[in-house]
């Protein structure tokens, strides 16, 4: 049988080039009629434009039909691929090799019930019982003796059952498998199919003869989306664009083939500006989609502690399900890409920490992608977020609020850290810092000077890729500047000048007013906590070097109304806290005010002063000030820096 139809310009202009005559070309027949066969013969061909000019009413009689010559039997030796059948009878098409377009009703059994075509017969083969699906990567393959003529197709009866990894076959002129004949046979296959991003999507196939695609888009509501329902020979052809979200979805595709001698059938989907082809193995499933799940806690910063607001904030599934149970948990989420998203109460940042089928990458170093979270790329910022859930397994998404309302001014020196910087930015009219703020990750905040340096210094956006600024440790600081430190054990704080060492924690609860003109470094092998103000004179330094944290309380005694005081440089191997006995996040403090700097060697930096609604919106709850007079005078504790000099060649 054909699978080009004859085009009708083309015909014209044969049939005026030979007969010099004009007419009009009647449409596609409709009605297939099997004129000019012998008894116990059918036509095997199909319908085409039909113009009868110089047809007869049947084949009883030798004629010229165009530049076809029929003979009685409508009969010619060869392929029959090339016969073509209208309401006149069985032709040859023009231009083409002798065909033979009538067949022995007993050689394909019988017309009208499923001929089989060539020499296969269906009765001898057998229906069979619809079976179980068997979850798989493919599709569930469902094969069908076909009705040779018209609709419906699948009505002959099931012949085979199988999953196909893909739909992608050229049969050409073999049967699907053993039970089924080569002709006159319909497929359908069913199952699941994942789209690995959002975006246009459309399906196709390349298909001889007809082949449909069905999509579920939600649950429940299927979509035609691809439609090539006819006899033809293999061609590609597409379906309409359809914006759709990644995920699973299911499918169920339809082919039929009718007539000999070749068979085709690819099952395909492109993304517009992105993947085109046949779908593969992997993105397909015969019985259910493959389901993972999400779970999760929200906590609150610097501690993660699940506690509120955070803990009742709801977390969304794709701008959907929705829950507020903490942890957290949705179960039975089609694998693929999915967007998580959190609420967040007014004046609090929020961060998140992912990491798969383990729950070991929600520390402060994940939050801030530091070198010490055992997940590469944990952390991010933002409020959403988007998960590729795994087969079978999980994904932890844990969720970390930090109040913002606060926000932190720097004089005199600049800003850096060697992950994330996530400051409130200042209001306007204002700044953070007077000069720069430098992130190895993103930074937000503004600079007085407009000096903004993200993802420093490399600028890679996985922020693990960038070098950190090294500095030294506790140890190496000692060895440095405390040669001749004298121990201290004092209730309070060492108040002459020199290198001073306390063993072992200390703890400063009352006011601490240094002497005039001292210079004072003050080592401590343990952890410092500051419950009461630290007052320096114009014309002294004091410097303090840490091991473990250095906590500021949340009032100072001897401080206020409105702010404390802490002058100094503090320098601390592990975390700074700014407000370490706060009760709630929201609890209102006063302003902190260090004459110094604040430096964390290997940890972070915690700025958990908050003051009222109306004072957070023109004053920082934190001002660090680095006066230049420890330029100056802490190097009497610190000693002369080395300089090197040497003449060198031009052009080195």
């Amino acid at each position: 049988m054909p699978k080009n139809k004859i085009r009708l310009t083309r015909f014209f202009i044969i049939v005026a080039a030979l007969a010099g005559l004009a007419f009009l070309g009647r449409g596609v027949t409709t009605t297939e009629v099997q004129a000019g066969c012998a008894s116990g013969y059918h036509c095997v061909g199909r319908t085409v434009w039909d113009h009868p000019n110089g047809c007869k009413s049947n084949c009883g009689q030798s004629y010229q039909r165009l530049t076809v010559s029929c003979n009685s039997n409508c009969s010619f030796g060869g392929d029959a691929e090339r016969c073509v059948k209208t309401s006149y009878g069985c032709y040859e098409q023009p231009y083409q090799a002798s065909t033979n377009c009538c067949a022995k009703d007993s050689g394909g059994g019988g017309g009208g019930g499923g001929g089989g075509g060539g020499s296969c017969n269906w009765s001898t083969k057998t229906t069979v019982t619809p079976g179980a699906c068997v979850q798989a990567s493919g599709l569930f393959g469902h094969y069908y003796r076909d009705n040779p003529v018209g609709e419906p197709r699948f009505d002959g009866g099931l012949y085979m059952e199988r999953n196909d990894a893909q739909v992608n076959f050229d049969w050409s002129s073999t049967p699907p498998g053993t039970n089924l004949c080569n002709d006159n046979y319909s497929a359908n296959w069913t199952g699941y199919v994942n789209l690995p991003s959002e975006g246009n999507w459309r399906f196709g196939a390349t298909s001889d003869d007809g082949f449909a695609v069905d999509l579920e888009t939600s649950p429940g509501n299927w979509v035609r989306v691809f439609s090539d329902w006819s006899e033809h020979s293999a061609r590609t052809r597409w379906g309409f664009w359809f914006n759709l979200p990644p995920g699973w979805y299911g499918i169920r595709a339809w082919f039929f083939q009718h007539g000999l001698p070749k068979s085709e059938a690819r099952l395909r989907y492109e993304k517009q500006g992105g993947i085109s082809g046949i779908i593969p193995s992997a993105n397909l499933r015969t019985c259910s989609a493959p389901v993972g799940s999400v779970q999760g806690s929200k906590v609150l910063m610097p501690d993660n502690t699940p506690a509120s607001p955070a803990s009742g904030q709801s977390v969304f599934l794709d701008g959907g399900s929705e829950t507020t149970s903490n942890p957290y948990a949705f179960n039975s989420v089609s694998t693929g890409n999915h967007t998580i998203s959190v609420s967040a109460p007014a004046g609090y940042m929020v961060q998140s920490t992912l990491c798969y089928n383990r729950t070991d990458c929600h520390t402060t170093a994940c939050v801030n992608n530091d070198a010490g979270c055992p997940v590469a790329g944990a952390g991010a910022n933002g409020s959403s977020r988007t998960v590729d859930v795994p087969s079978g397994g999980y994904a932890d998404l844990n969720w970390h609020y930090t109040l913002t309302n606060p926000w932190i001014q720097a004089l005199g020196g600049d800003i850096f850290a060697n992950h994330l910087v996530g400051l409130r930015t200042a209001p306007t009219g204002l700044f953070n810092a007077r000069w720069g703020i430098f992130g190895r990750g993103s930074v937000t905040g503004n600079s007085q000077e407009g000096w903004i340096a993200q993802y420093y210094p490399e600028r890679n956006f996985d922020l693990t890729q960038n070098t950190p600024i090294k500095a030294p440790d506790y140890d190496t600081l000692f060895q440095r500047f405390g040669g001749g430190a004298v121990t201290y054990s004092g209730p309070t704080l060492p108040n002459s000048s020199g290198a001073w060492v306390v063993s072992g924690n200390k703890t400063v609860n009352g006011v601490f007013n240094q002497a005039a003109g001292t210079n004072i470094l003050v080592f401590v092998d343990g952890n410092l906590t500051i419950n009461a103000e630290i007052r320096t004179p114009v014309n002294g330094t004091l410097a303090f070097i840490v091991s473990g944290n250095i906590n500021f309380s949340k009032d100072f005694a001897g401080g206020g109304p409105s702010d404390d005081f802490a002058g100094g440089i503090y320098i601390a191997e592990g975390r700074i806290n700014t407000a370490y006995d706060k009760s709630a996040p929201d609890e209102v403090t006063r302003q902190l005010v260090v004459e110094g700097a604040l430096i964390s060697l290997k940890d972070t930096i915690s700025l958990d002063r908050n003051l009222d609604d109306a004072d957070n919106n023109t004053t920082p709850a934190e001002k660090i000030d680095l006066s230049g007079k420890y330029y100056v005078l802490l190097k009497s504790v610190l000693g002369r820096p080395k300089f090197f000099y040497r003449e060198v060649p031009a052009g080195f």
